[in-house]
C-alpha cells in the first residue's frame, strides 16, 4: 500500500491558490468535524505559506494529519475551498504577525493542535 502523506499534503497546500470565486457549494462546517479539521489544516498551511516568510511547513505532518481525518482525496479539495477554510484565512489576514505567531503555537514544534506541522526557517 502507498503511503499518500505527501500527496494529500500537496494538495492541502495547494488549495490557497483556488479562487475564492470558484463555483463550489457554500459550505460551513461545524468545528470538531473532520471536514472543520481539514479546512483549519487548509487555511493553517496556506496562509503560512503565503504571509509568514519566517516559516515552513512540514508536509510530510500536514500530509498524515489530513489523512488522518479519514476523509478521501476528492473531499479534501472541496472542503479547501469551503467557506470555513475562506472565512480563517480572511481572519488570519487581518493581523498576519499575530496570526503567523499564533499559528506557530498551535502547529509548531510543541503545538496543540497538530505539533511540528509549522517550524521556523
Amino acid at each position: 500500500m502507498r503511503d499518500l502523506a505527501l500527496p494529500v499534503a500537496v494538495i492541502v497546500t495547494g488549495l490557497i491558490c483556488v479562487s475564492t470565486a470558484s463555483p463550489v457549494a457554500a459550505q460551513r462546517y461545524q468545528p470538531g468535524t473532520p471536514e472543520a479539521r481539514v479546512a483549519l489544516l487548509a487555511a493553517a498551511i496556506g496562509f503560512v505559506r503565503l504571509s509568514c516568510s519566517d516559516l515552513e511547513v512540514d508536509l510530510n505532518v500536514s500530509g498524515q494529519a489530513a489523512k488522518a481525518t479519514g476523509i478521501k482525496m476528492e473531499k479534501v479539495l472541496e472542503v479547501g475551498r469551503s467557506d470555513t477554510a475562506v472565512e480563517l484565512i480572511a481572519a488570519y489576514s487581518r493581523d498576519p504577525k499575530n496570526a503567523c505567531a499564533a499559528l506557530l503555537l498551535d502547529f509548531g514544534p510543541s503545538g496543540h493542535i497538530v505539533p511540528g506541522m509549522i517550524f521556523r526557517r
